[in-house]
């Protein structure tokens, strides 16, 4: 008798949303046609979960911008052991929530803006839980839901609908 190969193994998946949480992330995917939704414009700003900043190239990002960097790093140590300098900070304001970015720190050399996931958390009294398929932004209080992100790709872009 031929020998039959073992089964796969199962795959891990977290612990599935709630399952209004999970209609939602559905809900928001596809369009009222059933057919998935069109792309999101590219965004300007990526979730980090290692970044201990805020970070941008682009000054025009920020809201409320300043050149005075006495208390802010002279430079920004990245992924490769290279330093980027520091030329401004400043604040945003991201949508659909007002969610509200400090201390973001500007280098022309950086090409990503970078939100760091531990001071987003802080500065809005939120959590944010990642799923293969986006994310959830919550009221850390109430635990309402205050953004849905849908996106299939390897990163977890900043756009809410």
């Amino acid at each position: 008798y031929p020998l039959l190969p073992a089964p796969a193994p199962a795959p891990f998946y977290p612990p599935a949303p709630s399952s209004w949480e999970h209609a939602a992330m559905l809900n928001a995917a596809y369009s009222n046609d059933g057919f998935p939704a069109a792309p999101a414009p590219a965004p300007e700003w990526y979730f980090d979960s290692g970044a201990s900043s805020h970070v941008t190239g682009n000054p025009g990002n920020l809201s409320k911008s300043s050149y005075s960097l006495k208390h802010v790093p002279s430079s920004i140590l990245v992924d490769n052991g290279h330093h980027l300098p520091v030329t401004a900070t400043g604040s945003v304001t991201l949508q659909p929530h007002d969610f509200c970015l400090t201390d973001v720190l500007v280098s022309p050399n950086v090409v990503t803006s970078l939100i760091s996931v531990r001071r987003f958390t802080k500065d809005n009294s939120c959590s944010v839980e990642f799923y293969p398929c986006g994310f959830l932004v919550k009221d850390l209080r109430t635990r309402r839901v205050l953004m849905i992100s849908v996106n299939n790709g390897d990163l977890y872009p900043f756009h809410g609908n």
